[in-house]
């Protein structure tokens, strides 16, 4: 517990905020996964499992298919 505390952010972390936030989560998220659910009771994602799902259901875009796109813009029409 000391250690979480310790990974709060405090006055003056600035830019080591958001990184403590995250690391935070991270030792949280796998605790949250060892309660037992309720019946009926779904579990809520946290917002870094949220973030990790939208970046793994965002499009990804290929090098072939960015040059193909380029190359099609450049066909007169």
């Amino acid at each position: 517990m000391e250690a979480a505390v310790n990974l709060l952010p405090h006055l003056g972390d600035g830019e080591m905020a958001a990184q403590k936030m995250t690391s935070l989560q991270g030792m949280l998220d796998p605790l949250r996964k060892q309660v037992p659910l309720m019946p009926g009771a779904e579990s809520i994602p946290s917002w870094l499992e949220k973030k990790q799902q939208q970046r793994q259901a965002a499009p990804k875009s290929s090098v072939l298919g960015d040059a193909v796109g380029y190359v099609n813009s450049l066909q007169p029409k």
